[in-house]
């Protein structure tokens, strides 16, 4: 057995002893059966023009590509998402020039392993609140949190939302905390038309939180569902309760 790294490049593998891994007794490979490539992409730009060359040159079932065009200053709404271990890349993503341009649905599906990545998704509401679009209209951003009752997770993020309830400066002038209210069964609480914080519980109905997903910018979620099907129920839903425009 031989390990070899993929750390930069391009590792191609095949019967040809031209590829860096050549297997010529291997009669069920080509001369050049498959590669790995390695590209490094800076987190400002999170991938997103890498994710629209390969959509470009990605074939759907029909032979079509999934996009003519792969120009990021095509993109109207962003849907920024992250499950588990993708809070890892997902933190900065939500700090990229691309998140803090184009109006952005930002998910977070029980990633908020270690406070460390608090200050991205802080700075992501702030951001939007500060320019009067953290909202739920198709030219506002709006955040989505949710949690399952493993404490590695669900505390974290309620140290977001506490962050999130202080006033806050950007560009030198003083914003108010967000307002916050908790959902029940029995509804809001404290009674109001609306919240900019909405901290769904336990017993909230799916229609409940649906409801706050449509009128409350920041909705945070402590769901019944399985971690790993949190992307499979709720992905369905947040789309549903987008402002996608027209």
């Amino acid at each position: 057995m031989k390990n070899v790294p993929l750390t930069a490049g391009r590792l191609a593998i095949g019967r040809s002893s031209a590829v860096e891994l050549s297997f010529p007794e291997d009669a069920g490979l080509s001369r050049q059966h498959f590669a790995f490539e390695v590209i490094q992409f800076p987190f400002d730009g999170f991938s997103v023009q890498a994710g629209f060359q390969h959509l470009r040159r990605l074939r759907a079932m029909n032979g079509s590509t999934f996009l003519d065009r792969a120009e990021l200053q095509s993109v109207r709404r962003l849907f920024l998402a992250g499950h588990s271990g993708g809070g890892v890349p997902l933190a900065p993503a939500a700090a990229s020039t691309l998140a803090l341009s184009v109006p952005t649905d930002l998910w977070l599906y029980d990633c908020t392993y270690g406070p460390q990545r608090n200050p991205s998704y802080v700075h992501f509401c702030r951001h939007w609140r500060a320019r009067g679009l953290l909202g739920n209209h198709a030219q506002a951003s709006r955040m989505a949190i949710f949690v399952t009752p493993d404490p590695r997770t669900t505390s974290v993020a309620a140290d977001i939302i506490q962050t999130l309830r202080r006033p806050f400066v950007v560009d030198g002038k003083r914003f108010p905390g967000l307002t916050y209210a908790r959902l029940t069964r029995t509804g809001l609480i404290p009674s109001s038309a609306a919240a900019d914080i909405v901290e769904a519980m336990p017993t909230a109905t799916v229609q409940q939180i649906e409801r706050a997903l449509r009128t409350s910018p920041v909705v945070f979620v402590h769901t019944q569902v399985a971690h790993d099907h949190i992307p499979f129920v709720w992905t369905p839903r947040l789309l549903g309760t987008a402002a996608v425009p027209q």
